[in-house]
């Protein structure tokens, strides 16, 4: 009789959720914590406490390097020398391609300093610094811009994709690999090759692989 009643003032009430897997986390939730990591400083933060070892291992190799081998480092560049997360923000993280592509042809992007330093300290120290980016061909002159704008300059090469990953998906792994054999097939070693994307660093052809924090989007 009193569960009738409660029921009846809506105070008692049951629900049941039964899942066979854990639900995926509120979408709306997950955007505030990729807000409170970039805003907190911690996204930087994690980023320099990747670059620091890399540039340890990169200074004990130029030391130890008595047979004069070319030495070299490769980077990525979006959201490992630059970054457009300032951008991802103010769309509430929601990158539909021509969002993407807006943002890539606009040209602007902030720099991420810990891999700028790093990339001074190599070219200091006579590495060459190659870039392999996913960018596609046509945007050249707009990253080689770009990429002067944020400090970075001097660089070896900028290889840049023939196919565009943004609006026609695809994996830039095989891509990524032939460039950096490329690279050592003109008598380099790649001492260090860094992304923020797992597929940056897949198929070889690097000393050691450094991995870059990227929360806010992935590319195959």
């Amino acid at each position: 009789m009193m569960r009738k009643m409660l029921l009846g003032l809506g105070i008692f009430s049951i629900s049941f959720m039964v899942c066979a897997e854990p639900p995926p986390t509120n979408l709306g939730l997950l955007k505030k914590q990729l807000n409170a990591y970039c805003t907190s400083g911690q996204y930087m933060q994690d980023i320099a406490d990747a670059i620091q070892p890399a540039k340890l291992y990169l200074s004990e190799r130029i030391q130890s390097n008595h047979q004069n081998k070319k030495l070299a480092v490769v980077f990525d560049a979006d959201e490992t020398m630059i970054s457009s997360v300032q951008a991802m923000q103010s769309n509430d993280f929601g990158e539909p391609a021509a969002y993407v592509m807006k943002i890539l042809q606009g040209g602007k992007s902030s720099v991420i300093k810990p891999t700028l330093e790093l990339y001074q300290f190599a070219q200091k120290n006579h590495v060459a610094t190659f870039i392999v980016t996913g960018r596609p061909e046509t945007l050249r002159k707009i990253t080689e811009q770009n990429l002067k704008n944020d400090g970075y300059k001097n660089w070896a090469y900028l290889y840049m994709s023939p196919a565009n990953p943004v609006t026609k998906p695809h994996s830039i792994v095989p891509y990524k690999t032939a460039m950096r054999k490329k690279i050592t097939q003109a008598g380099y070693d790649i001492v260090l090759n860094i992304g923020d994307q797992y597929s940056d660093l897949l198929g070889g052809y690097a000393d050691q692989d450094v991995k870059l924090p990227n929360p806010f989007y992935y590319l195959p």
